[in-house]
């Protein structure tokens, strides 16, 4: 136990160890950060889609293009867009 225990104090104090544990952490930190913008931009792209299939839906039943924009958030020059 107490050879652990010297061994823990040693690296400790040594600088090129913690360099490593901060790069490990540094990467690991990066690696979950892509990870989560990654998934936010799906998530988005996703609503996206949802949001043009659903306007789409509404183009073909007439729907006033002001009340679709208003429903789907969508600028009037991306419902004109879907309608071509």
């Amino acid at each position: 136990m107490e050879d652990a225990a010297n061994k823990i104090a040693s690296l400790s104090s040594d600088p090129n160890f913690i360099s490593e544990l901060e790069r490990q952490q540094i990467e690991e930190y990066a690696r979950n950060y892509a990870l989560e913008k990654a998934e936010e931009r799906g998530i988005e792209s996703g609503i996206n889609k949802s949001k043009v299939e659903i306007a789409k839906r509404m183009i073909k039943k007439e729907t006033d293009i002001n009340f679709i924009s208003e429903c789907t958030g969508l600028s009037i020059e991306e419902i004109n867009e879907l309608k071509v």
